[in-house]
């Protein structure tokens, strides 16, 4: 049996070919709190645009960073000799890193002796 796409056409149990026209196309006399799919993707699109432009402008900075990190070192090498205790500090990969030993908090005083 074939079915045919129209008035009677019942995609799912319950969903009436109107209901999904409604939520297709936003009929806010059928669903009056739903925004209509058009206006979702609409939404999505818009959102997703404006995530790739700030992605393109935070990818520039990054680059401008990374940029100038690169000439500080050369500048840096150039003007501090290997040999030199700040020349081996900028040449120095850090490996690992161990932090500081926390203090010993100490415990609270307790009282002793009754109740008065």
């Amino acid at each position: 049996m074939e079915r045919e796409f129209g008035p009677n056409f019942l995609p799912a149990p319950q969903v009436t070919f109107d209901s999904f026209k409604a939520l297709l196309f936003g009929d806010t006399t059928v669903t009056p709190n739903l925004p209509s799919l058009r206006q979702l993707k609409q939404a999505l699109s818009d959102a997703a645009t404006v995530e790739r432009k700030k992605v393109g402008a935070l990818s520039v900075l990054l680059a401008r960073v990374e940029t100038d990190a690169q000439d500080w070192y050369a500048e840096a090498t150039s003007v501090f000799a290997e040999g030199t205790e700040i020349g081996n500090l900028i040449r120095t990969i850090p490996t690992t890193y161990t932090p500081p030993a926390k203090p010993a908090t100490p415990k609270p005083a307790t009282e002793t002796g009754g109740a008065k």
